[in-house]
């Protein structure tokens, strides 16, 4: 994933940590294993449409935390089009009123949950000094690493975009 998204920090935590963090939360939470490949999906789900991902990125092993907050006024079928066929993204025609928010924020305490933290093995000295000036000012208490796939066989992030390894 590195080769694919270049630069970045992976904040590790474990299930049995996330779980009570979660249930905390006053909205529908949503948590699950992203399954890779669409032969299972068996018509327009929202849930496994956020769920699912190509095979192409099975590699990443991803778990997923969706938030649900519904539009109170609205039916909330904005995947459907005039004629009643359901699309995999949200129409144009059926937007959201203006007075729902684009996003919402939930707070969590991370001193519980984080477990370790990996940089990027192109991350900078000023990067790796950056995020544990974060982990100082969050009070947390984890590892903080470059990843194990840092070495002197490293290509460089240029190389990783040029030649897509």
């Amino acid at each position: 994933m590195w080769g694919r998204y270049g630069k970045g920090v992976v904040i590790f935590s474990r299930y049995e940590l996330l779980r009570p963090a979660i249930d905390l939360q006053l909205n529908q939470i949503f948590m699950g294993v992203v399954r890779y490949g669409e032969k299972a999906m068996t018509g327009y789900n929202t849930l496994q449409f956020l769920f699912t991902k190509r095979r192409a990125f099975e590699k990443e092993r991803e778990f997923r935390i969706v938030l649900q907050c519904l539009d109170p006024m609205a039916g909330n079928n904005r995947h459907y089009d005039p004629e009643n066929f359901p699309h995999r993204e949200p129409r144009d025609e059926n937007p959201l009123h203006d007075w729902v928010h684009p996003f919402k924020r939930r707070r969590i305490d991370l001193r519980f949950l984080v477990t370790g933290i990996r940089l990027s093995p192109w991350a900078t000295p000023e990067e790796f000094e950056e995020v544990g000036w974060w982990i100082k000012n969050k009070n947390l208490e984890c590892p903080i690493a470059h990843s194990e796939c840092e070495g002197p066989l490293t290509p460089t992030l240029e190389e990783i975009q040029k030649y897509g390894f």
